[in-house]
């Protein structure tokens, strides 16, 4: 079984490789739609029978079967959607000073708490600064209690010099996807300089 590292590898490679035949197609003087699109669908058919995740290709088969006309760029929409959900829910993203990963709540009842989970670990000379007043705020809709929540130094669950972690947990007041959205702020320094960082954070919870 392919590792969550290789999977994210793939994910991306495949989202980039999709991309980019998108974005090739309105720069091209070809006036048949079909020429180039086509292309890109066959390409997105091809790398879809490759995605690391069986349940995604099952979907897109069945879209398919369903579907009896040249499909275009809704090939390359499904496929987008698909490369985007290969890690189950995690979202990974890296500078040059840290990385941040995002992982989404799994799935839970009505009534009860969604915990997700967000790290960010610096990469050397880095670490993370201490004595920064880090702050995390996110918001959601009026299914999920708080609307609002503020998590910072005293509420995370991990502050060292090598790691942040922070467990924003949401209680989930009616069945169907609830999306959270907000911002992360800290620091991070080296021996010589510090700095500050702003993060957009977004993660959808679901409830039966």
């Amino acid at each position: 079984m392919e590792s969550r590292e290789t999977q994210s590898q793939n994910a991306g490679s495949f989202v980039s490789a999709v991309q980019s035949c998108a974005g090739h197609c309105p720069g091209t003087s070809r006036t048949t739609p079909i020429t180039c699109e086509g292309a890109c669908s066959s390409f997105s058919a091809y790398l879809l029978s490759r995605h690391p995740d069986p349940a995604l290709r099952r979907i897109f088969l069945r879209t398919l079967e369903r579907v009896r006309r040249p499909l275009g760029a809704a090939f390359l929409l499904v496929a987008l959607a698909a490369g985007s959900s290969a890690l189950a829910g995690e979202v990974s993203r890296s500078t040059p000073t840290y990385d941040l990963k995002i992982a989404e709540p799994p799935a839970a009842k009505a009534g009860e708490l969604a915990t997700a989970t967000i790290r960010v670990v610096p990469k050397k000379p880095y670490k993370m600064n201490l004595e920064f007043p880090l702050k995390l705020k996110l918001g959601g809709p009026d299914s999920v209690a708080p609307r609002e929540l503020q998590l910072g130094v005293k509420q995370a669950a991990k502050l060292s010099k090598d790691e942040l972690l922070l467990k924003p947990a949401f209680k989930l007041l009616k069945g169907g996807s609830h999306a959270i959205k907000g911002t992360l702020r800290f620091s991070v320094c080296t021996d010589a300089q510090c700095e500050i960082k702003q993060e957009a954070i977004s993660f959808t919870t679901s409830a039966k």
